[in-house]
């Protein structure tokens, strides 16, 4: 009896840690693929991405599911006639902690872009 009562608790702590590892180890997986994909765009202004699953992905961010990423690139120029780019990608994550309400707040898109001008 005692064992389940401290069981549930303790497994609820150690997924809910292994949760934040992974939502922490994604975001900086897309944070990398994004600065990737601007520099890629920069350098070469031939190469372009828009809205679609990047083939190259999982070179960079080997940890996330090709399926569920979705890259962006655009070519940007603002009033003062700057050339640039802007590149989002977006992730759908998932927990997998056994009580969702508890991490709720994890679940869902991650988004995270750069505009870069020059």
């Amino acid at each position: 009896m005692e064992t389940a009562l401290i069981l549930l608790p303790l497994l609820t702590l150690m997924f809910a840690g292994i949760d934040l590892g992974r939502y922490f180890l994604t975001t900086q997986s897309l944070v990398n693929l994004v600065n990737e994909a601007t520099r890629r765009s920069l350098a070469d202004s031939r190469w372009q991405v828009s809205c679609t699953t990047w083939s190259e992905s999982t070179r960079i961010a080997p940890f996330l599911d090709p399926a569920r990423l979705k890259v962006c690139v655009y070519p940007n120029s603002d009033a003062y006639q700057h050339n640039g780019v802007w590149v989002e990608a977006t992730y759908e994550f998932e927990t997998i902690t056994p009580l969702p309400p508890v991490l709720n707040w994890l679940a869902g898109p991650l988004r995270v872009e750069n505009n870069v001008s020059y």
